[in-house]
């Protein structure tokens, strides 16, 4: 966007925040004439939405009008949520400035090919922050709390930045290659290309998931719960598409499986119970942090490399810190937090893989019976972070 599309742009926001609707949709199409951009047809979009809700409905408007319009929409906004046609109510849903503002910047970082950006973090961020931020964006941005335009492709790059930077190997191959520019290149693209395809992110083993199996992965399936819907469509774009009807018809083949074991969900939250346990052990018994003195991914500070005694897992530090690590009680320390980091992650990538074989095999119960080539490649399916743990848990 040229430099005075773009300060159009930000003077046609502040008018829309100091209640002139109309101004700052004048300014908008000014902004749009001299460089036409999505973030810029998002929010004309959105203010012509606000203006003809607002427009009055004749010259002598008066409050008594106001509030007959007001009650009208009330009733038409309750008439639609009985209205089968999911595609018409989500139309129907106020969206706010915020959101749509939070919308174009996502969809900018992601034209960048910046995950970290995606999620508002820094490259030199925690896996811990990692999870906290997607938590924050999965649940602002997904398409059934969020009827702005251009939700879907947020959400999107939302769940692809987090497949890639939440899986240790993968996230290694993003900070050392990044997105080549010809995938970048297609992710900018107004169709939903996938600026993450570059890199193998939005799947495992090679396959595509799709943001709504990242959502439910990372949530223990809390979307069925709260009022979500789950919807199709893989990473690189393609149309969303309802399967309500199917995942009902899948958990109850899950059950069938699981012997109808009423205990499964609590195994399903046990690797979060062990964090929560361990986490608050380490505050009531005074147990040191060390995460401020190491890394377990390489960045352009933490570039030093070693490897702890016990496992031999690797870790880098900043070569300032070399010095503090002459001191063995120390080093014993950090590398003691290192390994459990490290075999926590494994845990939290394991679990999600055997999640998505799970649901996987669940797809191959389809209407007509059982789909045996898909059974048999959802049974295939390569789990590298549970092979991992296997081997550095026997060390």
């Amino acid at each position: 966007m040229s430099e005075a599309a773009q300060k159009l742009l930000e003077k046609s926001k502040e008018k829309f925040k100091h209640g002139d609707t109309e101004g700052a949709l004048k300014l908008c199409q000014t902004s749009i004439r001299l460089d036409e951009t999505s973030e810029a047809k998002d929010w004309l979009k959105f203010l012509s939405s606000q203006h003809a809700s607002a427009k009055p409905s004749s010259a002598n408007n008066s409050s008594s009008s106001n509030l007959h319009q007001r009650r009208t929409a009330k009733k038409s906004n309750e008439d639609l949520k009985t209205n089968d046609n999911s595609n018409a109510e989500k139309e129907a849903r106020p969206y706010t400035a915020e959101q749509i503002e939070g919308i174009a910047r996502i969809k900018k970082c992601k034209t960048e090919g910046n995950l970290y950006a995606v999620l508002g973090l820094e490259k030199s961020c925690s896996e811990n922050e990692i999870k906290k931020a997607y938590r924050k964006l999965a649940l602002q941005f997904h398409p059934d709390k969020c009827s702005a335009p251009g939700t879907d492709e947020a959400f999107k790059a939302i769940g692809g930045s987090f497949a890639v930077l939440s899986d240790p190997d993968k996230r290694a191959n993003y900070d050392n290659y990044g997105i080549d520019s010809e995938t970048r290149a297609t992710g900018s693209g107004g169709h939903g290309g996938n600026p993450f395809r570059g890199f193998g992110g939005g799947s495992f083993d090679g396959q595509e998931i799709n943001p709504e199996d990242i959502f439910n992965m990372f949530f223990g399936n809390m979307g069925g719960n709260q009022g979500f819907h789950s919807f199709g469509g893989s990473i690189n774009g393609g149309q969303f598409r309802q399967f309500n009807m199917r995942s009902q018809r899948q958990r109850s083949h899950a059950q069938e499986r699981e012997g109808n074991n009423g205990g499964f969900n609590y195994l399903q939250l046990l690797p979060f119970i062990i964090m929560m346990i361990l986490s608050f052990s380490s505050i009531l018994f005074g147990e040191k942090d060390y995460s401020s003195y190491y890394r377990l991914y390489k960045d352009y500070r933490f570039n030093t490399e070693k490897t702890t005694l016990k496992k031999n897992i690797p870790y880098y530090i900043r070569p300032s810190y070399a010095g503090a690590f002459s001191d063995k009680s120390f080093k014993t320390g950090v590398e003691r937090q290192v390994e459990s980091e490290f075999l926590e992650n494994l845990r939290n990538q394991c679990w999600r893989e055997n999640e998505y074989q799970k649901q996987q095999i669940n797809r191959a119960y389809g209407w007509f019976g059982i789909d045996e080539e898909k059974l048999k490649k959802a049974n295939s399916i390569k789990k590298v972070a549970c092979e991992k743990l296997a081997i550095y848990s026997k060390k």
